[in-house]
């Protein structure tokens, strides 16, 4: 890492194009050292510059990689579901072969209503984030829960995994089809009753904050989903799932992100004629 930041340090001192790069790497070296230039009292120390780049390498891998884990692990246990969501994968490749421009991500997020479903329940179970640190450095009259916090006086740490774990929960735990209890892996639960996505309609409670919240929002977020979401379509477009036989549970645990507590062993039925194009 130290020598991908020297040579794009490098790059902004020897090459003009270099201001046009928008790649978070080169962002992040190109505002660090324009900050230095300008006398700021905010550049990032090299060390510190390393640090946010190894934070971004690994926020963007280990944490949709664990998503996708528990999407195909849910997927492989609810036929019904994954048949569901074939069918709009289907649909959404014939889609993409015949179209004459490439589709935007907000119309690929309608035709995979289904898939966005289970990403946003895999995260609410077990999204890799289980914790977010606060800032308590001088926010004046902050209570908690009705309990005054002075500025300063503590660390706080929220335990975001378990309010996401609590979102579109009903007050009964149950609804017309049936148990819908916070445990429950229900991708049904981001439907409204018309069938769309509650995402798209931005209904989406504050208690679900998986990706964090305000100013400090991960700005991978919509990386994140689209990759995932595609990703899982590509693969039900090819394959059926299932679970290796006698396959123990799974649980979480966490280490860098909440992760599957063992390897998740998965069968990949082909679905598509042997001449078929798999890419």
């Amino acid at each position: 890492v130290a020598d991908i930041v020297t040579e794009l340090e490098h790059q902004y001192q020897t090459q003009s194009e270099f201001a046009a790069d928008s790649s978070i790497l080169a962002s992040l070296v190109r505002d660090n050292a324009e900050a230095r230039a300008l006398g700021e009292s905010t550049p990032l120390s090299r060390e510190q510059l390393i640090g946010n780049i190894i934070g971004v390498f690994v926020a963007g891998t280990d944490t949709t990689a664990s998503t996708l884990c528990w999407m195909l692990y849910y997927l492989s246990q609810d036929s019904n579901l994954q048949t569901a969501a074939a069918a709009e994968a289907d649909a959404y490749v014939k889609s993409t072969e015949n179209a004459d421009r490439p589709m935007s991500c907000s119309e690929i997020m309608k035709r995979l209503v289904t898939i966005r479903c289970v990403f946003f329940e895999a995260l609410r179970i077990h999204g890799p984030g289980g914790l977010l640190l606060l800032s308590n450095k001088g926010a004046p009259n902050l209570r908690i829960a009705g309990v005054p916090i002075e500025p300063r006086s503590c660390e706080i740490i929220a335990m975001i995994s378990r309010a996401s774990r609590c979102t579109l929960v009903p007050p009964s735990d149950q609804d017309n089809d049936g148990a819908l209890a916070a445990d429950k892996f229900a991708p049904r639960r981001w439907l409204d009753p018309s069938g769309c996505d509650v995402i798209s309609g931005g209904a989406v409670p504050r208690s679900f904050m998986t990706f964090g919240y305000g100013a400090r929002i991960c700005p991978g977020k919509d990386l994140a989903q689209l990759e995932a979401i595609i990703c899982v379509a590509k693969l039900l477009h090819n394959f059926r799932l299932s679970l290796e036989p006698g396959h123990p549970p799974v649980k979480p645990v966490f280490n860098f992100a909440l992760q599957p507590d063992r390897p998740i062993r998965l069968r990949f039925e082909s679905r598509s004629p042997p001449n078929s194009d798999l890419s």
